[in-house]
């Protein structure tokens, strides 16, 4: 679907941030505003799901002016046939932090989308900073806030950049979908927990 059928302008910048809204903690805020302010046709999308949206929005309204609220969007949840044509509209995949993705990073490599990412201290914001290490593309890992900004308005002011990155996501996520390795070693750990004489879990 183009991006007029699913009623996105093309004269925007699209960052979409595909992540439960639970994940959207205060501190994240700063990048969401930060990232209007620098990029004038900027536009971010969320999904919309539960009464969060209120509490969001509310939170937004204490921090950004008139104009960055107008540029946030949040779209109404469908099947997830609408969910992959949003990705592949947009220009930029944001991960959240301190909880970050990994499905969503993963179906955004799968289409061909460059994440921004800013790994935590806890696993449940490393899993796309495992991924890229995994494949050895660090470019769009973040140092810190203002390099998450810098980055997401680089892969969308740079055209040939952003393509570079996402041919070399392309090139090397195979081995991500198609490694055996990990398979394996997930098979003999869950081998080892098992006492095979008694068929039992060691505890």
């Amino acid at each position: 679907m183009s991006r007029n059928a699913l009623g996105l302008s093309t004269k925007y910048n699209i960052y979409f941030c595909p992540h439960s809204l639970f994940k959207l903690h205060p501190s994240f805020d700063a990048i969401i505003k930060n990232i209007l302010k620098k990029d004038k046709n900027g536009l971010i999308l969320f999904i919309r799901k539960s009464s969060a949206v209120e509490a969001i929005m509310n939170r937004f309204d204490k921090t950004m002016n008139a104009n960055q609220l107008m540029r946030i969007r949040f779209l109404e949840k469908k099947n997830v046939h609408y969910y992959y044509h949003y990705i592949v509209n947009s220009d930029v995949i944001l991960d959240t932090h301190p909880f970050g993705g990994c499905n969503t990073s993963l179906e955004s490599f799968a289409l061909k989308k460059p994440v921004v990412t800013l790994p935590s201290k806890t696993i449940n914001g490393r899993f796309t900073y495992g991924f890229y290490n995994k494949i050895g593309v660090t470019d769009l890992i973040a140092k810190n806030n203002k390099d998450y900004v810098n980055i997401a308005i680089k892969l969308t002011t740079d055209k040939e950049y952003c393509k570079k990155i996402v041919d070399k996501i392309a090139e090397k996520s195979d081995s991500l979908f198609n490694e055996h390795k990990s398979v394996s070693d997930w098979e003999n750990m869950l081998e080892s927990l098992i006492d095979n004489d008694n068929n039992v879990w060691i505890t």
